[in-house]
């Protein structure tokens, strides 16, 4: 099975990171978390921007291979499942608003990792990951 790293060597990954104040899709890190603005860059010239988080133990940036795992991970969370599975799935109150913010922030990010990867896009829901 192909791997993330190998995966994302073969499009051609990079990213350049922004550190911000705050993740608007994620209120609830713990203090001292580290914020990013992450545009994901591939060998076609095709970009995806996102936010991404990481805890305070984690005292640097992102890496490109990181961030595409973390996408493709959630990606696979909530396709092809209705709200109210994945809650289940995941441990979520499916009748917390929060909860329904985060499924539909990961549904928005699916969509819009399925439109960077393009045709490359059910080979990454294949890899495993880091």
């Amino acid at each position: 099975m192909k791997t993330v790293q190998s995966f994302a060597d073969q499009i051609g990954l990079s990213c350049d990171v922004e550190w911000v104040s705050e993740n608007p899709n994620m209120g609830d890190m713990p203090r001292g978390s580290n914020h990013f603005e992450v545009t994901l860059t591939r060998d076609n010239d095709q970009e995806m921007a996102c936010y991404f988080s990481m805890g305070p133990a984690l005292c640097r940036e992102p890496e490109a291979v990181e961030v595409l795992d973390c996408l493709i991970s959630d990606s696979r969370g909530v396709l092809n499942e209705g709200f109210e599975d994945w809650a289940d799935n995941y441990g979520y109150d499916s009748d917390s608003r929060k909860a329904e913010k985060t499924y539909l922030v990961c549904r928005e990010q699916a969509e819009k990792l399925e439109v960077f990867l393009g045709d490359d896009f059910d080979s990454a829901l294949e890899v495993e990951g880091l």
